[in-house]
């Protein structure tokens, strides 16, 4: 795996040229840093450019070549990185004045920060965690100039601190830079986990040492853990083998939620058994896990690999060879592979081709020509995925081409060869075409952040530009780090919400994690008003999953759930509107008000077809007012005596939970969910801290039970059961049921899927 990464980053880092015409660069291998060692599985390599560089220059050329500059968030990388260039530092280090100016890192301070020590961040956007400043730094000292870069120093020889500088001023500064590699390739054999399987050497034409042969007997996925830094969309490339029958299903399963479904289909031997599935997923900062579960019995199944591919990720860097093509000068073909811009394919007969074999089968959507010279060339682009296939047109070219450096998108097509054949001149009186680049990329179909205006790669930058009435849409994924928690309402009358809100199945798979100590993985705390709507999305693992002071936002559709603290709190006269939500397995209460203080500043909620359940504080702990209709409130106060609303006076109508309560249409029986969720013991050595409750949720089902038909998510299916539930045909006659599926009561049932088109049958 260290050769495969480190010959691949050299292949990327010809590039260096483009910026560096009259000085030859020196380039190190690209080293890994291997998980086993405790690293990080990324590749790092230095580049000297043997002359000043900008930092805005070496961070381009990173970004192009498919990485970017490192960065560094412990001491053990920090480390790490500087022993790549601690030796021979003549070439990474230049001295100046009393000082050692070693290479650039990925490091930049914000404009418009408190000099000198605030506002410094990372390109990658991960958190600014971990500092290696030399003495008196950073100082901000360049005499009125901004010291807003951070590159590797010394004070009398090269040591592993930092130093603030300017980009660039033609005097002093680095000659060099660090580029670091996100991992591209997983072989199947190095999975985390697989049991049913072995390792195999059969079928010819795999990578790494073998390929993994499932043998289907149970059904068990294979995961990978991926740490990336690149958040945003990705393409998953999995290289398979189906020797069966029959295509199977599979499920691509990251950060435990399942993305997407597809059929493996092959039925060769040998080399051309083998073929491609591509997915688009939504990559975090930091570790990721990728599973693809198989179900059982699917015998004839080969893993061999995954691919990560970012949307920067030129596929020709993984090409194997250039093809023989008509005409003798290969030479002059592979200087349209090398990332130089001073090295051309020049071409002075037409037609004359260029046929590469990326050696593997991989998605391409994407195609650019770099020309030498400025003059566009006419041309076409072909595909095809095994040698003995036809090639089929990609992109057609051949009548006109446009005067600048082309770039053409196209529809997805799966591809091994990829063959550009120049046919001509756009401007017959130039001789001859020079082809100083020609890329292919895989560029992720969907962007996972969206507004009508744009896309983002955090949810964060989508609110901060977004404007009042702007939708931003979620993808399905699981959002975590920054920019994807304590995420910030700013006031703002905006809807974020996931594709499609009432499939359930969209809402459990679009996901907001907490993982920070901020009051609430989403926070309105600017005088939201119902204006701003929250829809369509599950929140879990936070202090609180939606906290709100002092504002009003409207929460639809949601699901709130595994929560540290409450699924969603509310202080100082907040007036939220939360309606059709699953409250569940929260560590505290599902739903939290402020308890004490004068009436006025009491929160009041209304909560409106949810269902409250298997909290362990009370169901709805605060204040009056509040006022509830249409749900089960049922199974919370797991630690508070089965208590399941903490207040003397609420306005209560159609709803269940045990217990005499006063209102219209109150029901106390068991509302005979599909699956009641348990919580069960955890041992004191695995608790997190010593408030930990020492106790683990298992989700349950929460459709109600039903002898005409409930529907069940995971099967996509309607079943029945042998009782039906007393909730069903309970809710207010006046609420609107008409999205209920027929046979139907016509009346709404209780509970978050009343109204829904996942509301439980009734044959009344």
């Amino acid at each position: 795996m260290a050769a495969k990464q480190a010959n691949l980053c050299h292949a990327k880092l010809l590039l260096i040229v483009l910026a560096l015409q009259s000085t030859l660069p020196v380039m190190a291998a690209g080293i890994l840093w291997p998980i086993a060692e405790g690293g990080n599985g990324h590749t790092y390599q230095p580049i000297s450019a043997g002359t000043l560089i900008a930092w805005t220059t070496a961070d381009q050329l990173a970004r192009e070549a498919g990485g970017y500059l490192a960065t560094i968030t412990s001491d053990a990388e920090n480390e790490f990185v500087f022993n790549l260039v601690r030796d021979d530092y003549s070439y990474w280090y230049v001295w100046f004045g009393s000082n050692y100016y070693g290479p650039w890192l990925g490091g930049y301070q914000l404009p418009g920060s408190s000099e000198p020590a605030d506002g410094w961040a990372w390109v990658t956007g991960e958190p600014f965690v971990f500092e290696a400043w030399n003495s008196g730094e950073p100082s901000n000292t360049a005499g009125g100039l901004n010291e807003d870069r951070i590159h590797f120093a010394g004070s009398g020889r090269p040591q592993a601190f930092w130093n603030d500088q300017i980009s660039f001023d033609g005097v002093f500064g680095p000659i060099a830079f660090v580029v670091e590699y996100e991992p591209v390739t997983f072989e199947a054999e190095d999975a985390e986990f697989f049991e049913a399987g072995s390792v195999e050497t059969v079928l010819s034409g795999y990578s790494g040492d073998g390929y993994v042969a499932l043998d289907g007997q149970v059904e068990d996925p294979l995961g990978w853990p991926i740490n990336t830094r690149a958040v945003g969309p990705h393409t998953l490339v999995f290289h398979y083998a189906n020797t069966g029958l029959n295509p199977v299903p599979v499920n691509i399963i990251v950060n435990g939620a399942g993305l997407a479904q597809g059929l493996l289909e092959t039925d060769a031997m040998g080399e051309e058994a083998w073929n491609s599935l591509a997915v688009c997923v939504y990559l975090n900062a930091g570790n990721n896990l990728i599973e693809l579960g198989l179900p059982a019995h699917s015998q004839g199944i080969a893993l061999d690999k995954l691919t990560v591919l970012n949307e920067s990720m030129n596929l020709m860097d993984l090409r194997s060879e250039i093809m023989d093509c008509d005409g003798p000068d290969l030479a002059s073909r592979a200087n349209a592979l090398d990332r130089s811009i001073d090295t051309c394919w020049y071409v002075d007969s037409f037609p004359e081709s260029l046929e590469v074999d990326l050696g593997d089968i991989y998605p391409l959507n994407h195609a650019k020509i770099v020309y030498g010279d400025g003059a566009a060339c006419q041309y076409r682009i072909e595909v095809r995925t095994g040698l003995k296939d036809i090639y089929t047109l990609a992109v057609d070219q051949t009548e006109d081409a446009a005067s600048v450096d082309a770039a053409c998108h196209f529809n997805t097509v799966l591809a091994r060869y990829i063959r550009l054949t120049v046919t001509g001149m756009v401007e017959p009186e130039n001789s001859g075409a020079e082809i100083a680049e020609f890329q292919a990329m895989a560029k992720p179909e969907y962007a996972a952040i969206t507004t009508e205006s744009g896309q983002y790669r955090t949810i964060q930058q989508a609110v901060d530009a977004a404007q009042d009435g702007d939708v931003i849409t979620l993808q399905p994924g699981l959002y975590t780090g920054p920019g994807n928690d304590a995420i910030n309402m700013k006031g703002k009358a905006i809807t974020l919400t996931s594709i499609d809100p009432e499939d359930e199945l969209v809402v459990t798979r679009t996901i907001i994690k907490g993982d920070t100590p901020a009051l609430g993985a989403i926070m309105c705390f600017n005088k939201e008003t119902h204006h701003c709507l929250l829809s369509g999305l599950t929140v879990t693992g936070a202090r609180a999953g939606i906290y709100c002071e002092a504002a009003s936002p409207l929460v639809r559709h949601c699901h709130l759930v595994e929560n540290l603290g409450a699924g969603i709190e509310m202080l100082n006269r907040s007036k939220p509107t939360i309606d059709h939500c699953l409250i569940a397995g929260n560590r505290h209460t599902g739903v939290y008000t402020n308890p004490t203080g004068r009436r006025g500043n009491l929160s009041a909620p209304v909560i409106q077809n949810c269902t409250i359940a298997d909290n362990l504080g009370f169901g709805i702990d605060g204040g009056s007012p509040l006022v509830v209709v249409n749900s089960i409130i049922w199974s919370n106060g797991h630690l508070t005596e089965g208590v399941q609303i903490a207040n003397s006076d609420p306005l209560l109508s159609y709803c269940c939970l045990p217990g005499q309560w006063e209102g219209a249409g109150i029901l106390n029986h068991d509302p005979l969910f599909v699956r009641q969720g348990l919580w069960e013991p955890v041992p004191q050595d695995l608790w997190s801290g010593p408030e930990d409750p020492g106790m683990q949720y298992i989700a349950g089902d929460y459709h109600l039970q039903s002898e005409v038909g409930f529907w069940n998510a995971s099967d996509s299916a309607w079943l029945t059961s042998p009782m039906s539930s007393p909730c069903i045909d309970a809710g207010d006659p006046d609420s609107d049921w008409t999205q209920e599926p027929a046979p139907h009561g016509s009346r709404l049932n209780m509970g978050a899927y009343g109204g829904t088109l996942q509301a439980s049958l009734s044959s009344l």
